[in-house]
């Protein structure tokens, strides 16, 4: 009876470990991370068997598992909530680039050092380097409007409010 029932688990791991992988891995960046969760998904279907737990659609209870084993571990790494604000680093920036642009815009995906020179561009140009960097607040109104200017006339846009009355 045992031997039967270890017979049965092998197989389904054999049929749906592929499968379970790359479910796991579409959900989960870190592969390390999607192997224990594979691991963890196995281990428990033993421990059901184990306790003669009636489960009756293997494949169905199988995936149901390893998706609340990735919700446990994106709540476990859930950052504490603080008063600092979250840093962007160049690999959101990609990742970001990544999932929204190309599908709405067909531009293409960028990769490491893209992201990281877009990640420096936009904390040059809104601040954001910590207390070190350079925030609006602490421009001068006239180097404001220096850079207004330069812009405008670089790239034509922007029109100051003088020239729209004109």
């Amino acid at each position: 009876m045992a031997l039967e029932q270890d017979q049965r688990i092998s197989e389904v791991v054999k049929r749906e470990q592929s499968r379970l992988r790359n479910f796991i891995r579409r959900r989960v960046p870190d592969p390390r991370d999607a192997e224990d969760i594979l691991q963890d998904v196995f281990h428990a279907l033993v421990e059901a068997n184990r306790l003669l737990m009636p489960i009756e659609h293997v494949t169905a209870w199988l995936f149901r598992v390893a998706r609340n084993r990735i919700t446990d571990l994106f709540r476990k790494k859930r950052p504490e909530s603080s008063s600092e604000p979250a840093v962007a680093d160049e690999d959101d920036v990609r990742q970001l680039w990544n999932w929204l642009l190309p599908p709405l815009f067909g531009w293409r995906q960028i990769g490491f050092w893209q992201a990281l020179g877009l990640l420096a561009l936009c904390r040059i140009l809104f601040g954001g380097f910590g207390r070190h960097g350079c925030s609006r607040s602490q421009i001068t109104p006239e180097q404001r409007e220096r850079f207004r200017q330069g812009m405008r006339r670089r790239f034509g846009f922007g029109a100051s409010s003088n020239e729209s009355e004109e």
